[in-house]
């Protein structure tokens, strides 16, 4: 063969399957580990689209986009009478 791995590859299914069903063998695992990384290429094209110049996208019912929810008005607490104005005489 043209490649020293491919060489052991082929001994190795020889060994696991038999040397009658090692051909089918080694295609039904060359399809799956194309599936796979068809899948893998999918998810990544999908994040490379969802991420543009830092910002993901997201859609409107994620927690990040929600209004901030109202707060209550602060205390204020003008009224007390320190007497650091001299009002306490």
């Amino acid at each position: 063969m043209l490649n020293p791995v491919a060489d052991e590859l082929v001994e190795l299914f020889n060994i696991r399957f038999g040397y009658s069903s090692a051909p089918q063998a080694m295609a039904s695992e060359l399809i799956q580990a194309n599936l796979k990384i068809m899948q893998l290429e999918r998810q990544l094209r999908d994040e490379e689209r969802d991420v543009s110049a830092g910002y993901v996208r997201r859609p409107p019912s994620h927690r990040a986009r929600q209004p901030k929810p109202q707060m209550a008005d602060p205390v204020d607490d003008s009224w007390i009478k320190t007497g650091l104005t001299g009002d306490a005489q």
